[in-house]
């Protein structure tokens, strides 16, 4: 049994900034998984999200699972299916799968907690990549006034695809 099945099979304590450590590939924001594969849990991911002033996340949505956030820190607003939700620190974010959503925050910094379950790897056959780890099958737009934008599949490279769960 490895460190992290041990560790997972009897519980953890985690400080703020322990856990594995990221740095988000699009914004340099600090990623901090504190539950997921590497620490024994192959069924759930959780970790908090640092997303600078104006980053914001791009609207995108996620194929086989649910997605959870609650605001530790500041305020912006939330865009579930085209629809703007004005957010602040306190509030509770709930996403269902293949549900499109993106987060703006021209004002403030956001420091956000994520809880998802976990996808496994699988090929989809149908050029659409499913992401190892911690990250499922996403499919995000480009700019918004550029359809033409529209991707499938996971965006990121092998080298940053878990920061995307977060």
């Amino acid at each position: 049994m490895s460190q992290a099945q041990t560790a997972a099979s009897h519980g953890y304590v985690l400080g703020a900034t322990d856990g594995e450590h990221l740095v988000h590939w699009r914004d340099a924001g600090n990623i901090f998984i504190k539950v997921g594969p590497a620490t024994g849990s192959n069924d759930l991911a959780l970790g908090t999200q640092q997303v600078p002033v104006g980053a914001g996340i791009p609207i995108h949505r996620h194929f086989r699972m649910d997605e959870a956030f609650y605001v530790l820190e500041g305020s912006g607003i939330f865009t579930l299916n085209d629809a703007p939700h004005r957010f602040d620190k306190g509030a509770t974010i709930f996403i269902p799968k293949n549900v499109w959503h993106g987060f703006a925050n021209p004002d403030h910094q956001l420091l956000l907690l994520c809880a998802r379950g976990i996808a496994k790897a699988t090929d989809s056959g149908a050029g659409q990549r499913d992401c190892p780890q911690i990250c499922d099958r996403i499919q995000i737009i480009g700019p918004r006034n550029t359809p033409a934008g529209e991707r499938n599949g996971c965006a990121h490279s092998d080298d940053c695809v878990r920061s995307v769960v977060l």
